[in-house]
């Protein structure tokens, strides 16, 4: 292979390591893997694929702020192997995940993957000083190039946006919270930090480029998941966002984040929301109400609920298609409306539509298939006398259920009974009363 010192067969040595990223190919020893990437490394221009490939293969941990790296057990010009690497032959993403990450992942560092259009200027002055962690200045310049965002529209492969957005997570330890705990940092550490990285999203966020159709909604859902996430773990927050820094033009972007595209909704039997849509809507409506004012707008302008009449007959005869998806969306809605603060004509907009017939059986339809009682009872209490009512009650009766999103001994007939009865009742009472 030709790895003595100074011989010249790059583009050999490109080929073989490219042709073992897919984590098969030959087995090698960690030290003859560690001397071919030798060659490359620091990755140039003509190997910015290569160099992205390794970024987003890079462990977790090496982006945690506590992390600190292993000594080296071996040491060859540049190239530093931890751990006790033996001489066990083993596929090359398996040698660099255990042994070569951190000296890979500097020199990655170093290099920037070659970006030089990031709106991210480490060296510029500001009110917020730039992070001293190479590792976090590192990903703040990749989520800040618009030549990042806009990769992977076609080619997932080349998505580094998000993984750059992982490593901050990661860095402060959020990856906790998608599991209901609080991160493993505590919010008042490193505060420089937090400030830098809510004034850098805020500014992307903010931004006219960055809500434009060639930034895929993947990547701007990405960033603002992290952005209330920073938002909520950080104590004390910046001096900026103490004024009301959520205006009505960020708040209504918000809202078009987290709804546009429908994957709040697929239509697909065998496609599920991204975890990024529900987490989005969560930290929507339970920490940030006052956006949520801003959906009950964009849901009848835009007709959101449109598209479970939609997914309603393209999925009826498929009984694998689930109701789950959908019912956090509409709580969201349902309950948030008698709580909110919307403009009067906004929150009679939007009922009129939720009671038009068709849009009504669809939302309907979801809740009672999926078992959802308490959100369907809060439902029928916002307008218990509306005449579209008796009709859609007929088709609920009439409705064929699909198996795989009914829960198990949950009766149907009975629920509907429940809630007829309600609703004769002129929504007086709880369901469970009516029927008592």
């Amino acid at each position: 292979m030709c790895l003595q010192h100074g011989t010249d067969h790059l583009d050999e040595i490109r080929e073989l390591l490219a042709s073992n990223l897919s984590g098969e190919g030959i087995l090698l020893e960690p030290i003859v893997w560690a001397r071919l990437l030798h060659k490359l490394v620091p990755f140039g221009p003509d190997d910015r694929g290569m160099a992205q490939y390794f970024f987003k293969t890079i462990p977790s941990e090496y982006w945690r702020a506590n992390f600190v790296v292993p000594p080296p057990v071996y040491e060859w010009e540049d190239i530093k192997i931890i751990q006790n690497a033996n001489s066990q032959p083993y596929y090359l993403k398996d040698i660099f995940c255990h042994y070569l990450y951190p000296w890979v992942g500097e020199s990655i560092i170093r290099g920037q993957l070659n970006v030089t259009d990031s709106i991210f200027n480490p060296e510029s002055p500001d009110d917020y000083p730039s992070p001293q962690d190479p590792r976090l200045r590192f990903l703040l310049t990749m989520i800040g190039s618009p030549s990042i965002q806009r990769a992977g529209i076609d080619d997932p492969s080349r998505n580094i946006f998000c993984r750059a957005i992982s490593g901050i997570e990661s860095f402060f330890g959020l990856g906790s919270v998608d599991w209901g705990l609080p991160p493993w940092v505590p919010i008042t550490d490193f505060t420089h930090h937090r400030h830098a990285v809510l004034k850098n999203l805020y500014t992307l966020l903010s931004s006219d480029h960055f809500g434009k159709r060639e930034v895929p909604v993947k990547h701007q859902r990405a960033a603002l998941v992290l952005f209330l996430h920073m938002v909520e773990f950080t104590s004390p927050l910046p001096p900026f966002m103490f004024r009301d820094w959520c205006t009505p033009d960020l708040a209504a972007e918000f809202v078009r984040i987290a709804f546009e595209d429908g994957a709040w909704a697929p239509k697909d039997a065998f496609d599920h929301p991204p975890d990024l849509v529900d987490e989005l809507i969560d930290r929507l409506n339970l920490h940030f109400p006052l956006i949520v004012n801003e959906a009950f707008e964009y849901a009848t302008t835009q007709r959101l609920f449109d598209r479970l009449v939609e997914k309603l007959h393209y999925t009826h005869n498929n009984i694998l298609n689930s109701y789950y998806p959908v019912p956090q969306v509409l709580n969201m809605f349902i309950t948030g409306l008698p709580s909110s603060k919307s403009e009067s004509q906004i929150s009679r907009n939007f009922l009129r539509y939720l009671h038009e017939p068709d849009i009504l059986f669809a939302v309907c339809a979801f809740l009672v298939g999926g078992g959802f009682r308490e959100a369907l009872h809060d439902l029928a209490r916002l307008r218990p006398n509306d005449p579209a009512w008796p009709v859609c009650l007929q088709r609920l009766r009439e409705y064929v259920y699909r198996p795989a999103g009914v829960p198990d001994g949950y009766d149907i007939h009975g629920f509907l009974a429940d809630l007829t009865a309600f609703l004769e009742g002129g929504g007086v009472g709880s369901m469970a009363e009516c029927v008592a």
